[in-house]
């Protein structure tokens, strides 16, 4: 008996902790106009970067990329059904790097970056970092893929699903990889927050109710 409480004790305690385990990336490729649509509120909406070098970002890069003053309508929270190929994108040259912080510690379940435009200006190559500090920078994605078709106008979406990160302050976009152009069209980086399964925390509270009834058991057969 002991034994079976025990074995779905740590069931329990296994399944909700791999639970937050199972990150993904998904990328979709588009041609046209076609537009997609945000699972929840973006976190970064309205949010203003730091940038390492403003040279590598905006009109410094390309004179079509949106300013960075309207940043709620590029970079960072801009409505993605607003655009179309080539519209509201502010552009990322090769070397630029992008921070963000929160206005405060986030539980973030999902990362989206949206580019928006032609050929290869619409692959995404960066490498993504969380910190809890703004001072220690930890890298959580390498990203590197290339639009379906590199011949006409178009959209790509990278999502990195099931995160499952807490206490995050800032996140930080690094493209100092080669970008196939020289620089990409950035039309929105949204981040959102963790959304909770009743399941996983069933099965946590589970295997604590597990692993505290065998320890009673224990206690009282060793001190009848």
């Amino acid at each position: 008996m002991k034994s079976t409480f025990l074995l779905i004790a740590f069931a329990g305690l296994f399944l909700s902790i791999s639970s937050f385990a199972n990150a993904s990336i998904i990328v979709t490729n588009l041609v046209g106009n076609t537009t997609f649509t945000d699972p929840g509120a973006n976190l970064l909406q309205g949010l203003t970067p730091t940038l390492n070098d403003p040279s590598k970002f905006g009109t410094n890069v390309n004179g079509n990329s949106d300013p960075l003053a309207n940043v709620t309508n590029g970079v960072v929270g801009q409505s993605w059904a607003d655009a179309g190929a080539g519209a509201d994108s502010y552009f990322v040259k090769t070397g630029g790097i992008m921070t963000i912080a929160l206005a405060s510690a986030q539980s973030i379940d999902q990362i989206n970056t949206y580019t928006s435009w032609n050929y290869d200006r619409i692959d995404q190559r960066y490498t993504l970092l969380t910190s809890s500090d703004g001072l220690d920078f930890t890298t959580l994605a390498i990203i590197n893929e290339d639009h379906s078709d590199p011949d006409t106008a178009g959209q790509q979406l990278v999502e990195l699903t099931n995160l499952g990160l807490r206490d995050v302050t800032h996140l930080r976009w690094d493209f100092s990889v080669p970008q196939p152009a020289g620089f990409a069209g950035y039309a929105e980086f949204a981040a959102f927050a963790v959304v909770s399964e009743p399941s996983t925390f069933a099965l946590f509270g589970l295997g604590l109710a597990g692993l505290g009834w065998s320890r009673r058991k224990k206690a009282y057969t060793c001190h009848p």
